[in-house]
């Protein structure tokens, strides 16, 4: 048997406009919390994800080939919409995984760039990537592999 140990920092600083946040690891309790919003965000980004791959299939359909700015005009139209359909989700997912900020600093000061230096520091310090392949495997093993 194959014992994997990774180890994941307990806290990251991000300095956002004129502060430093610490996120933190979190207990069970705020990951509990923060479920609905984090399942909520995936399943927009797949959902804006799963449109662009169509696009993308339509204009090789099309013969069309997009220039460089088209593609990163696209990546951005399609962050932008996960901000602007989920602006709730991620304000609510911020002030549950970084206490620290409240929520009418994250409204008014913590721009989309702080927001996404903010949710990478939350998912390294986390392990989620991690924490979600182990769930995975661990319903693997309770179901059996079929």
């Amino acid at each position: 048997m194959h014992n994997e140990s990774i180890s994941f920092p307990y806290e990251k600083h991000v300095r956002i406009n004129d502060i430093n946040v610490t996120v933190k690891k979190m207990g069970l309790i705020k990951y509990a919390q923060i479920v609905k919003e984090l399942n909520t965000l995936i399943s927009s980004v797949i959902r804006l994800l799963r449109i662009d791959l169509e696009l993308q299939e339509a204009e090789v359909i099309e013969e069309k080939e997009l220039t460089s700015q088209e593609k990163a005009a696209r990546q951005s139209q399609i962050i932008c919409d996960i901000v602007s359909d989920n602006v709730e989700q991620i304000i609510t997912f911020l002030t549950i995984a970084i206490p620290e900020l409240d929520r009418q600093y994250i409204e008014n000061n913590v721009g989309i760039d702080d927001t996404l230096r903010l949710i990478e520091a939350i998912i390294e310090v986390n392990g989620l990537n991690k924490a979600l392949s182990d769930a995975k495997k661990f319903i693997s093993l309770l179901i059996g592999d079929q």
